[in-house]
């Protein structure tokens, strides 16, 4: 990685920071990202870095602090490169998402479990797999249902079951999980739900087992562990939100691959799911060109109609040059 991607070489804090403007006196929190920023040597690709942590602390008008910190996992403790990794630990880095849910601050990259943070200070506490209750991997995109306060989320493997859905409670228990059976392991990277579904997307993107050992012992030779079969079928599965795999319906559609899903809601006897699509993925020589690839909604009305969508589109091809644009539907 490099350019704009280059990783931050170390971890840092400042106080005290200088404000161009005015902060609102009633805005207190912390803002946090998480990100894949590697921490030895380098990365064959942006999904293997280690996670990184940076948090703005925010109160009484005031900028109170900036810090950014690795996330502490058994990856990056062992101080192993991709593709070395602890023994029989799975390479989690937790790189992809930061989740707030039942007063716990929780990172993922939906290999493994979350780990859970300190929001005092963005140190590291321990794996968070649910007091023992998580079955499976768990997806870095969960979504929170803002009137039950429920926390929806699942796991995809690499062997059986391919997929499992879970659903935690507002005070953090988990209480459901089942396996969703399908046929192959594919890269499910995003879901969706209404007030009365969820919704998943099996799309042509495969596991390759030879492709996986090769890419594990020679992380550069260019070969991914996942592979573009669109002939394999693409289809949307909605099944009830509180569970229930056996009455789940599946909707063929064209093939296509989706990282990320935008919202989704009921519209009388419809269900209405907005993402962002691409019509074929890992193509040479394409790098999402000028597709918008991540879209948002505010957390609020998730699984709801809303009004307006954020997007961010890249401006070029390069791989170096990192501008975005900004807009909204």
């Amino acid at each position: 990685m490099q350019a704009g991607f280059a990783p931050v070489e170390r971890e840092t804090y400042a106080g005290r920071l200088e404000v161009t403007g005015s902060i609102p006196p009633e805005l207190s929190g912390t803002y946090v990202r998480n990100g894949s920023n590697p921490s030895v040597g380098t990365s064959p690709h942006w999904f293997f870095g280690d996670g990184m942590v940076h948090g703005v602390r925010i109160g009484g008008g005031r900028a109170k602090w900036y810090r950014n910190r690795y996330v502490r996992t058994t990856m990056y403790e062992s101080g192993a490169a991709f593709g070395e990794g602890p023994p029989g630990g799975a390479m989690n880095q937790s790189n992809v998402s930061a989740i707030w849910h039942a007063g716990r601050l929780l990172t993922s990259g939906e290999v493994g479990s979350p780990y859970e943070l300190d929001p005092r200070d963005l140190s590291t506490s321990s794996v968070h797999d649910f007091d023992g209750q998580l079955p499976s991997a768990f997806t870095a995109h969960p979504k929170i249902d803002p009137v039950t306060g429920r926390m929806h989320s699942f796991g995809y493997g690499f062997t059986p079951p391919f997929l499992t859905y879970h659903i935690t409670d507002p005070d953090g228990s988990l209480v459901h999980h089942e396996v969703v059976d399908i046929p192959r392991s594919t890269m499910m990277h995003d879901f969706a739900i209404t007030d009365r579904d969820v919704v998943f997307w099996d799309l042509p993107v495969t596991f390759d087992l030879e492709a996986a050992l090769d890419f594990i012992e020679h992380p550069h030779s260019g070969r991914f562990p996942y592979a573009w079969t669109p002939d394999a079928g693409a289809r949307i599965g909605v099944m009830p939100l509180a569970g229930g795999a056996d009455r789940i319906r599946w909707f063929d559609i064209d093939p296509c691959f989706v990282f990320h899903g935008v919202n989704a809601f009921r519209r009388r006897s419809e269900v209405v799911v907005d993402v962002c699509r691409l019509t074929s993925m890992f193509a040479r020589g394409e790098l999402l060109g000028g597709e918008a690839s991540l879209a948002e909604v505010d957390d609020r009305p998730v699984g709801r109609r809303r009004r307006r969508v954020g997007a961010h589109r890249r401006r070029s091809r390069r791989p170096t040059d990192t501008r975005s644009t900004a807009s909204r539907a």
